[in-house]
């Protein structure tokens, strides 16, 4: 909270809050992507940005669900890793749609 004797007004602050990563992993159960999620954990740290981690489970419908759960919990960045081809188109239009900031 402020002051400003002079004019006599009194407001808030508004504090930057800080930034949030989704990453969709393509599964936890996989060395190489569990090495993935542990070095994106190391640099959020780093660099002082929070990170939401969901697992796709190599399942479009869950990474559809992930998605939305991304736009949920309003993140400012999402990164997916995964490689099945039928379905890599889904999810970055829906996060791509108005609303999601």
């Amino acid at each position: 909270m402020w002051r400003n004797q002079k004019m006599g007004c009194i407001g808030l602050l508004r504090v930057p809050r800080k930034p949030a990563f989704g990453f969709g992993s393509q599964s936890a159960e996989m060395p190489f992507s569990q090495a993935v999620t542990d070095s994106l954990k190391s640099a959020a740290t780093a660099a002082g940005v929070d990170l939401v981690i969901l697992d796709n489970r190599y399942d479009a419908s869950t990474a559809l669900k992930n998605a939305d759960e991304f736009v949920r919990k309003r993140v400012d960045l999402v990164i997916e890793f995964r490689l099945i081809s039928e379905w890599r188109q889904c999810s970055p239009i829906k996060l791509m749609m108005p609303g999601f900031h």
